[in-house]
């Protein structure tokens, strides 16, 4: 029962590649949903602040508030989990708690960790190869690719045209890669880059991302049962 993280550059093909490897092992994809699933069967509470991407994140204080703004909420305001509670003649009532930026990290790293126990999943992002870095069965994958070969992807992916396309692609390329360095420097005090963090690294510039969904395919089941 595997678990594979997939920490990539933005433009790189890691979404694609993360889908055919699922299709190919017939892995689940951690998603929001399946991430505040899993927040809720850990916690025995009633999840629903997970709107939890890599994208949501920015530099410095201002990251919860990003990541608030992406889920409706306003600058400043409160992660919420909504929790149950039954009093003595069995009437259950729910209570709104109240979640600062380490507990909201917190219920995201039990929830990674709850997930992994389950197996045969692949995660992006969010700081698995940390979180899980001593998990056995895990695979820790980085995928790269040349800042050209980026711009490209980036700009079909989102239909960029005219004049300005090449400037939007490689601010959003730079503005993603930034805010997924400075989450994991900031949460675990790590390069995101660093090779040491992972067990294979995969230039999609060299690579198609077809062979390189394969390549990790082959990799996870060369790990110990």
């Amino acid at each position: 029962m595997a678990v594979i993280t997939i920490s990539r550059q933005t433009g790189s093909g890691g979404d694609e590649i993360a889908a055919l490897v699922c299709k190919q092992m017939g892995y689940q994809y951690l998603d929001k949903a399946m991430l505040a699933k899993a927040a809720s069967e850990e916690t025995q509470s009633e999840v629903d602040f997970l709107k939890f991407t890599d994208e949501d994140l920015v530099k410095g204080s201002g990251l919860m508030n990003r990541l608030l703004a992406a889920m409706g909420g306003g600058s400043g305001a409160a992660v919420q989990m909504r929790t149950w509670a039954e009093d003595a003649n069995g009437q259950r009532s729910m209570q709104v708690v109240q979640l600062d930026e380490s507990r909201a990290i917190q219920l995201v790293q039990n929830a990674i960790r709850y997930v992994a126990a389950q197996g045969n999943v692949v995660i992006m992002g969010r700081g698995a190869q940390v979180i899980l870095k001593d998990h056995p069965g895990a695979l820790h994958v980085r995928i790269e690719a040349p800042w050209e070969d980026r711009v490209q992807r980036i700009k079909l992916r989102y239909d960029l045209r005219g004049e300005g396309a090449r400037t939007e692609a490689q601010n959003l390329i730079a503005r993603r890669d930034d805010a997924r360095a400075d989450y994991v420097r900031r949460f675990y005090d790590v390069n995101v880059k660093d090779a040491q963090l992972y067990h294979l690294l995969v230039n999609t510039g060299k690579l198609s991302i077809e062979a390189a969904a394969r390549l990790i395919v082959a990799a996870a089941k060369l790990l110990p049962a």
